[in-house]
């Protein structure tokens, strides 16, 4: 009996220190994810053409409504975000990652 509560003890303290290791790596896991997004940016509300190219549609976007002029270049990766929306008519969302983080710092 004695051993199986020596068990049952040492087994907790596992237990409990899995969690303790597991929220650390949640934490860490967090933060990696919210730098990776550092250099993201979302954009609603522009139209959604049947052939598009979102580069050149937030390029456009920011130039005619923002006053703002983005290279092409300065553009990693740009894209829809979800399934297209048929029954509402609401464009879904750009998103687009900047190739060097000074550019999504810009105070516009």
């Amino acid at each position: 009996m004695k051993a199986l509560e020596d068990t049952n003890t040492r087994l907790k303290r596992e237990v409990t220190e899995l969690h303790r290791k597991l929220g650390e790596v949640d934490a860490k896991a967090n933060g990696n994810e919210q730098y990776s997004r550092r250099n993201n940016l979302r954009f609603c509300g522009i139209t959604e053409k049947e052939t598009e190219d979102c580069y050149d549609e937030v390029v456009k976007f920011c130039d005619r409504e923002l006053g703002v002029a983005i290279e092409r270049s300065e553009i990693d990766r740009a894209h829809r975000i979800g399934k297209p929306q048929h029954d509402d008519g609401r464009p879904r969302a750009i998103i687009i990652k900047l190739t060097l983080a000074f550019t999504a710092s810009y105070q516009y």
